[in-house]
């Protein structure tokens, strides 16, 4: 009996371990996620802009520089624009940012933020396009400075939290 309930302690701290490991490493994840949207869109805006390439394909390029689900959204909007699966680039977008919710660990508001470059796409003339994409990597960068001091304050707290917070609980039940 004895030894069930130490098997039992050990699974405890090892799963509050866990969850403290899991939840600092999606806090540290969000400002480089932020920070990956940046780069691509910038490089879509240069595409756009001043190499007059085609959505898509600027989309594609972009998918080509990042790895993981910002690289994927941009692939998936790209591959919807290109097939025809969509009848605007807007909705393609908001496909392809939909698809990668789940891998992201992006909060409500950065969200927000790159939903609204979906109602601008392809219905302005490339220099609008430009300052539209400017304003959004603008309010990303302010976004990527508020995660990165959110996770420097809270990511080592929710590690120790996970980590003292099973150990309080097996104490109690011992």
């Amino acid at each position: 009996m004895n030894a069930i309930r130490w098997i039992g302690a050990v699974l405890l701290v090892g799963a509050g371990s866990l969850w403290g490991y899991v939840t600092a490493e999606a806090l540290k994840r969000r400002p480089e996620q932020l920070s990956s949207f940046q780069r691509s869109l910038e490089l879509v805006k240069s595409e756009v802009g001043y190499g007059l390439v085609a959505l898509s394909t600027a989309w594609e390029r972009a998918s080509r520089q990042e790895d993981g689900p910002v690289g994927e959204t941009f692939r998936q909007a790209a591959l919807l624009l290109n097939t025809g699966e969509v009848e605007s680039a807007q909705r393609a977008w908001e496909l392809g940012l939909q698809s990668q919710v789940a891998n992201l660990v992006l909060c409500r508001e950065d969200l927000e933020v790159l939903r609204g470059l979906g109602p601008v796409l392809m219905l302005m003339s490339s220099q609008e396009q430009c300052r539209h994409l400017e304003l959004i990597c603008t309010r990303l960068r302010m976004l990527e400075s508020a995660a990165i001091k959110h996770a420097t304050r809270y990511a080592q707290l929710t590690l120790n939290l996970g980590i003292l917070g099973a150990l309080a609980l097996t104490i109690v039940l011992l």
